[in-house]
């Protein structure tokens, strides 16, 4: 046991994925934690915090891992506020009528900064603190910012600042043990004018979400292309790649900041279809960085249903947080051939983020596909999945979504078999056309969370919604030319 390990702070991060986990599988999950000395786990409270909250908090307890709860000031403290506080556009229209995951506020109007404040009043004195919470505040997801002209003058980040320290001021006055973390993520990686707020913050988490995952930060690489929406949000962004601009946000925080600094590696690295992602070598690559400009943690978004694909990369990374190999360990079949592949060739249009495209791409004719079977060969039930679903990605038609579907359906306990039903019935070509409501529903939904978070029984409520659907697929493929 190494008495001081690399990374003080080495974490999972469920996302949004509680709803997706049976009890038994939450509780497999942990274990997994401890197996690779992870000792952070961040909880999204407003997803299905509610069904697992409390045995959550006792599971943890008994393993000795620290829960930060990440809150979500648009689902948590805007309930009954009116719309016509609401961020506008330039047009003075309301951005986001119904409140939703996108939701911000005009910051600039003194009445939705006091209605701002009374719900995050009313949200701090029922809270239950026993011990010492951390709280990791984000404003919203998305980029609807407010463009009223008071407000644009602002920008997203001072925009944000507004709300925080209202957050900081109400977290003070209730006179509770609370911990406050901050994330820094799109249109918000650059530093708040003034830094004196953040003597009162305990950590700052250090989203990487938009990075090009084919390069380690600070490489450049022929996929790393500029941003130009995060240009909106920091000219900066438009003359450098992304993953060199990352970098040198990362060290102005690191310069600046005194407290502890977390890189959150929201890269959706275990993937949304149960594949292996092939990454490693730069995430290791990653590691060295943050090492040598004095990091405390990184966090990975990790969740048990269909974690056996990246289940193996985990314990490569976790290991690595705890102390550094002498050697570095081999890619993958999988990543040693994308690496060369794309080492020769760079597709046009390639969308490196979008794993549909990636897989696609990697699986056709001009990249036999042997590499994605190969991390599978010993497995043959996820080498039938990768054979379902290459042929999925090539066709997209409904009787190869069928196939897959109705094959993941089998094997539950190996899949995140939700994500993946919801994933490929919205991208079947034709789409699917559906004027009943539920299904409408779901197949329109944003995210998928908030469909789940709306289901009394969210899992048997998901299953029948994907058989209903499938079922429709597969009389489509029966109906007569």
């Amino acid at each position: 046991m190494n008495p001081c390990p690399r990374f003080p702070i080495r974490g999972a991060n469920l996302c949004e994925s509680l709803l997706r986990h049976t009890p038994d599988q939450l509780e497999a999950f942990l274990d997994r934690m401890v197996e690779n000395r992870m000792n952070t786990l961040i909880v999204h409270v407003a997803y299905g915090f509610k069904a697992f909250g409390e045995p959550l908090e006792m599971a943890c307890r008994e393993r000795d891992i620290g829960i930060v709860y990440y809150l979500q000031t648009s689902l948590l403290f805007l309930k009954g506020i009116s719309p016509d506080l609401f961020a506008k556009d330039r047009g003075g229209r309301v951005r986001t009528p119904l409140l939703g995951n996108e939701t911000r506020l005009c910051v600039s109007d003194p009445r939705a900064q006091g209605a701002f404040r009374h719900g995050v009043r009313r949200y701090f004195e029922t809270l239950k603190v026993s011990a010492r919470k951390r709280l990791a505040f984000i404003d919203s997801d998305g980029y609807l910012f407010c463009q009223c002209p008071s407000c644009d003058s602002l920008g997203p980040v001072e925009q944000w600042m507004v709300l925080y320290r209202i957050l900081l001021e109400e977290g003070q006055r209730s006179g509770k043990d609370l911990a406050f973390w901050y994330l820094s993520y799109v249109w918000r990686y650059q530093l708040p004018r003034d830094m004196t707020v953040f003597e009162q913050v305990e950590a700052v988490l250090f989203d990487t979400h938009q990075r090009c995952r084919w390069a380690a930060l600070g490489e450049e690489h022929a996929l790393t292309a500029y941003n130009d929406l995060e240009a909106l949000g920091d000219s900066r962004a438009a003359s450098i790649p992304l993953n060199c601009y990352l970098v040198e946000r990362l060290a102005e925080w690191r310069r600046r900041f005194g407290g502890k600094l977390i890189v959150f590696e929201n890269l959706m690295l275990q993937g949304s279809i149960s594949c292996p992602q092939p990454y490693t070598p730069q995430l290791l690559r990653d590691l060295d960085y943050y090492e040598s400009c004095g990091l405390d943690g990184v966090i990975y978004e990790a969740f048990e249903p269909g974690i056996e694909s990246f289940s193996g990369q985990l314990r490569v990374l976790c290991r690595e947080l705890v102390s550094r190999s002498e050697t570095v360990p081999p890619p993958t079949a999988l990543e040693a051939a994308c690496h060369q592949y794309l080492r020769c060739e760079v597709p046009e249009r390639f969308n490196y983020k979008n794993q549909f495209n990636v897989l696609s791409y990697l699986t056709t004719s001009r990249f036999d596909g042997l590499a994605l079977l190969e991390a599978h060969r010993q497995d043959p039930v996820l080498t039938r999945y990768a054979t379902l679903l290459r042929a999925f990605l090539l066709e997209r038609t409904s009787a190869a979504c069928v196939a897959v579907v109705e094959y993941v359906l089998l094997h539950k306990q190996r899949f995140d078999w939700i994500m993946i039903g919801f994933n490929l019935l919205r991208a079947v070509e034709p789409p699917i056309q559906q004027s009943q409501s539920p299904a409408a529903a779901f197949l329109a939904a944003d995210k998928l969370w908030d469909w789940m978070e709306e289901q009394p029984d969210p899992l048997s409520a998901a299953d029948e919604m994907i058989r209903s659907l499938v079922a429709v697929l597969r009389a489509t493929t029966c109906k007569p030319s």
